[in-house]
């Protein structure tokens, strides 16, 4: 087992530089982006303000491995795919649908703060003064974008659609195949599927520790996922702004041989394990 740590180790250092590659290309490209324009739009401060975020949800994830913390890696992750996406999908919606991105955050509270009231039956009183600065912000909001009061989103398309309307314009199916293995893989965690339980079931029941291995593999499979999101935004940045190609091409094959060194060498050591449980069954028999 001590050879395929190594390897697994060894993948995540070239991982970690990879990554730390990757975030500042895509801030070099938002900024190529911004400066090209005389003056600031909601469009380019969308964009570099979600490049930002980005970087910073990237740092958190790479802070925490040593934690082994796969399932909080893979919830970061999951908010790193859908700020992406959002801020693609932005550089190309209409001037109203950006309108109401930029207005929805008030509704969204007098929605939330108008369900709270309902839920508590009663029980719950808002603050006169703050329901009232509540229902004008987003009675101010509601007016200025058209979106109704108790909206509970600010396009019409969910974010699997907006993904494929950024792969559409670019044309790629990139960010549609991420949202359907990065972003329902994170939404297990963040929705407390019981999938997602399994390993601390099998602690609580029969006081199993997750396998070094197989902790190790998870961790670099979220890394991995950073990598792969970062990637895709400079694509979008290359085919959509045609920014800076050579770095992007560069970091996707040594992604993918990342990719497949680390799962060859899971995928063997699974082999050899099952091996091993077939040989001991046999001989107690």
């Amino acid at each position: 087992m001590t050879e395929e740590l190594d390897v697994q180790k060894e993948c995540q250092k070239e991982l970690v530089a990879l990554v730390n590659r990757l975030r500042q290309v895509v801030t070099d490209q938002a900024n190529d982006i911004k400066n090209r324009e005389p003056n600031v739009t909601e469009r380019s401060l969308i964009l570099s303000s979600s490049v930002s975020k980005l970087n910073e949800l990237a740092r958190v994830i790479l802070q925490i491995r040593s934690l082994d913390a796969i399932d909080e890696m893979q919830v970061l992750l999951r908010s790193m795919l859908e700020l992406v996406v959002n801020a693609c999908y932005l550089q190309q919606a209409s001037d109203d649908e950006v309108w109401k991105y930029l207005h929805f955050d008030p509704i969204n509270n007098h929605t939330a703060m108008t369900d709270l009231e309902r839920a508590s039956g009663g029980r719950l009183r808002i603050p006169k003064e703050l329901a009232e600065r509540t229902t004008k912000f987003a009675t101010d909001a509601s007016a200025a974008s058209n979106l109704p009061l108790g909206s509970r989103d600010w396009s019409k398309k969910n974010l699997f659609k907006r993904a494929v309307s950024v792969d559409k314009a670019v044309g790629g199916d990139d960010l549609a195949m991420l949202m359907a293995n990065i972003y329902v893989t994170g939404s297990g965690y963040v929705h407390t599927t019981y999938k997602t339980l399994h390993r601390h079931a099998n602690w609580l029941l029969h006081g199993k520790k997750e396998h070094p291995l197989r902790m190790l593999f998870g961790t670099n499979n979220a890394i991995h996922g950073v990598a792969l999101v970062l990637i895709n935004l400079g694509r979008y940045f290359n085919r959509k702004y045609d920014t800076a190609r050579q770095p992007f091409n560069e970091a996707a094959v040594i992604a993918e041989h990342l990719a497949n060194v680390a799962n060859e060498d899971h995928s063997n050591h699974r082999k050899k394990h099952k091996a091993k449980v077939s040989h001991s069954d046999g001989c107690g028999e």
